[in-house]
């Protein structure tokens, strides 16, 4: 049933800024879009929706290297707002962007 919804329908609760992705593509079903701009659309509904705590696993693993970069000032401006993130990730950019680190080790 997800599939069928449209963009607007699955954010009307939530005022998200998607960019051009929303004014061009607000009535297309959520199907007709593709795994990286439904993680998009799903990391950026979390930060609207203003939870106090994030925890996030791979948050930017189907995002080209601009929109990662637009997610991390979203993740920013959430945390500037007083929210709480964690976030595991191999991303470089993610990673140099954290506050703090914790590395679990190296699996071989």
């Amino acid at each position: 049933m997800l599939e069928r919804i449209t963009l607007g329908e699955h954010l009307s609760p939530w005022k998200v800024e998607l960019g051009r992705l929303t004014t061009a593509r607000l009535n297309s079903p959520l199907g007709n879009f593709s795994g990286g701009e439904r993680a998009r659309i799903e990391f950026f509904k979390m930060i609207a929706e203003a939870r106090p705590i994030l925890l996030l696993d791979e948050p930017t693993s189907q995002l080209d290297e601009k929109r990662t970069l637009e997610a991390i000032d979203a993740l920013y401006g959430y945390l500037a707002a007083g929210g709480l993130a964690v976030v595991s990730s191999r991303n470089e950019h993610l990673l140099a962007a954290a506050d703090q680190r914790v590395i679990l080790g190296k699996f071989e």
